[in-house]
């Protein structure tokens, strides 16, 4: 009894010590729903989706499968389109790659910070790769939240090369519209990828941000990433070679997920186009940007 009286006292008067063990148990949680999300449950996966579709109102007519032909409820929460998006394929267009809310527009600082709601964050701190941010001082922002109604495969926006990949270990705050009233230390504070693209007018940092029971990021040349849970993080530099894309294509997917950040190198012709304003939806092979 006295041990626990200690512990008690211990975790009422260490408030980091609670949030360490929340997050843990946070992601213990996090990895036994991800695990049962990719289970062919049967008819549990099919009622499951069935009160998904309705609460969250998805058009189920929108996608390749009926109801019955997932194999599990990430199978369903990665569905695919039934038919392709008409994509713009003129050289000065650069669309969007996800449908959903934008929540943010603006720019990085020529000290690489970005301002929002009144605080900066380091670009640094969300990135931590000092060789990839020196390319975006003064560069645009857009940030994109996927609710979980959205498509969530993710697609370049751009024809260009995928140069290097920085996984970033974090927590798995909730991410929802609220979230985005506030601050938006929380999201920053989340488990990310970035991917640096290298493409005709510049270089484009996409930012993959997960949420809570989104810990699991798809990228089609990568696969899983931190498919064991590690709290680690790790760069890969694909050096002269990278993987090729063209705009339109499918480069990976939120298995259960979140929010999209793109951040534009410095380039005059870089302006967001007429319609793309915070609080505005937006699709996948929507004009983002009109060179």
């Amino acid at each position: 009894m006295y041990i626990i009286i200690n512990i008690y006292y211990i975790l009422i008067n260490d408030n980091n010590l609670i949030y360490m063990i929340l997050e843990k148990i946070k992601k213990k949680i996090n990895k036994f729903i991800f695990y049962i999300s990719n289970k062919n449950l049967g008819i549990i996966n099919i009622l499951f989706i069935k009160i998904y579709i309705l609460i969250f109102k998805i058009n189920i007519n929108e996608y390749e499968k009926n109801i019955n032909e997932y194999n599990s409820f990430n199978d369903f929460f990665c569905r695919k389109l039934k038919n392709n998006r008409i994509i713009n394929n003129n050289n000065n267009i650069i669309i969007s790659p996800v449908d959903g809310l934008i929540t943010k527009i603006g720019k990085i600082d020529y000290k690489n910070n970005v301002f929002i709601k009144g605080k900066n964050y380091s670009l640094y701190n969300i990135v931590q790769d000092i060789n990839c941010i020196n390319y975006f001082n003064n560069g645009n922002y857009i940030i994109i939240y996927l609710s979980p109604s959205n498509y969530h495969r993710i697609h370049m926006i751009y024809n260009g090369f995928i140069k290097k990949m920085i996984y970033t270990t974090g927590n798995l705050n909730t991410v929802n519209t609220n979230s985005y009233l506030g601050s938006y230390s929380k999201l920053f504070q989340n488990e990310r990828v970035s991917c640096l693209l290298k493409t005709n007018f510049g270089y484009v940092l996409k930012i993959f941000i997960g949420s809570i029971i989104v810990g699991n990021i798809y990228l089609n040349w990568h696969g899983i990433v931190n498919k064991n849970y590690s709290t680690e993080s790790g760069i890969w530099d694909y050096n002269n070679n990278g993987f090729f894309f063209k705009k339109g294509d499918e480069i990976g997917k939120f298995m259960l997920g979140s929010s999209i950040m793109l951040i534009f190198q410095n380039n005059k012709k870089i302006k967001f186009y007429k319609n793309i304003k915070e609080n505005n939806k937006i699709l996948f092979g929507d004009i983002l940007i009109k060179m």
